[in-house]
């Protein structure tokens, strides 16, 4: 949930206010990890949901399922790929078979397999909300690169996807929050509607009054109701003024608003309302609040030794997976933070470090424009 809810606010962090087809896919496509995924009826053995599969147990034979799943979330989709192939020829878990399999396209950028699977696993199980949702996903994704004469085609079979997920499944936050982004980010002639991404807000606000109350606040920001959106910040519910999750939430919105300062106060007092470090998604809370911490210092230059503790402490745990901004762009801003503070020569090994070591050509550029 939180991850979902990070990730639409990151979207509209965007320079680029005007809507498109193709900046839609930055609030949709890291989703992806997140949408749990049903068993379809297949019995996994108590056996099977806690081996870890090794190298001596890769035999040519077919893996069970929850084996499967494992060598997928340890991205090691060589092999996952090819025993979910061999899963998928069986009735039982062909389904989640080819879901996994669309899973390991996107993972790979291969839009023409990601397409492809996902489509069988619809035709396999076509009353399962959560293959909707995915489908959402993975079309919004094609969408983005798409040429311009087939990307709205895509972006409207993006939005059949999360329509009819939420037509499945009506109690399940997940797929409104996708639905609302989708209606919120995308442009008229795609499907987008910031009335009905409001009523997708409300319709939130009836089922959890949390996440209704953080939808509210994503529909006002994303209308530009910058009145209702203040009075709605001013009036949080006395339960929810200490929640981590919504003080992140105030600070990616004055984050987005360039309001630094209360951005960072906002962020420290997630951090400091962490209940229980045990629990992951309060883990996912603080490890957010710290990397954006650390970004509000860097662009706004101010409360740099905030900002340098806030990336030491996020690169130094070095989070994985697509719900967290990379350890290396952490490692960039605090660079900056450092040279801001006058540490010119520390900043340029950080630099060169990164440089080295990075295969993304946009943070590449960004270090030889300074170095």
């Amino acid at each position: 949930m939180l991850a979902l809810y990070q990730h639409r606010f990151s979207s509209l962090q965007l320079k680029e206010k005007k809507r498109t087809i193709k900046n839609i896919t930055i609030m949709l496509t890291s989703v992806i990890l997140l949408i749990s995924m049903p068993s379809y009826g297949t019995a996994v053995s108590a056996t099977a949901k806690t081996q870890k599969p090794t190298t001596e147990s890769m035999t040519e034979q077919v893996l069970p399922l929850q084996q499967a799943i494992n060598l997928y979330e340890q991205k090691e989709f060589i092999q996952a790929e090819k025993y979910f192939k061999q899963l998928a020829q069986l009735d039982d878990t062909r389904a989640m078979a080819y879901v996994y399999l669309a899973r390991i396209a996107l993972e790979k950028e291969d839009s023409d397999k990601a397409e492809n699977f996902i489509e069988k696993a619809l035709k396999v199980a076509n009353k399962q909300a959560d293959i909707y949702a995915l489908s959402g996903i993975i079309y919004a994704n094609i969408a983005q690169k798409a040429s311009i004469f087939s990307a709205l085609g895509y972006a409207k079979k993006s939005l059949q996807g999360f329509q009819k997920a939420v037509e499945l499944s009506p109690k399940n936050i997940e797929y409104r929050q996708m639905l609302m982004g989708f209606y919120l980010g995308a442009p008229g002639i795609a499907g987008g509607d910031e009335e009905l991404g409001m009523e997708q807000a409300q319709a939130i606000n009836q089922l959890d009054q949390k996440q209704g109350y953080i939808a509210i606040g994503e529909a006002l920001m994303a209308m530009g109701k910058k009145k209702a959106l203040a009075n709605h910040l001013a009036n949080t519910p006395d339960n929810l003024q200490q929640d981590s999750e919504v003080l992140l939430g105030k600070g990616f919105i004055y984050q987005q608003q360039e309001n630094y300062a209360k951005a960072i106060n906002y962020f420290q007092q997630a951090i400091k309302h962490i209940n229980d470090n045990n629990d992951p998604e309060q883990e996912k809370i603080k490890l957010q609040a710290l990397y954006q911490l650390g970004r509000s210092s860097d662009l706004s230059k101010t409360q740099l030794s905030e900002g340098i503790a806030a990336l030491s402490e996020y690169i130094q745990i070095s989070p994985q997976g697509n719900q967290f901004a990379p350890v290396e762009w952490a490692k960039f801003r605090l660079a900056n933070l450092m040279a801001k503070q006058g540490d010119q020569e520390k900043a340029k090994r950080l630099y060169q470090e990164i440089a080295r070591n990075t295969q993304d050509e946009n943070l590449k550029d960004k270090i030889e424009d300074l170095l």
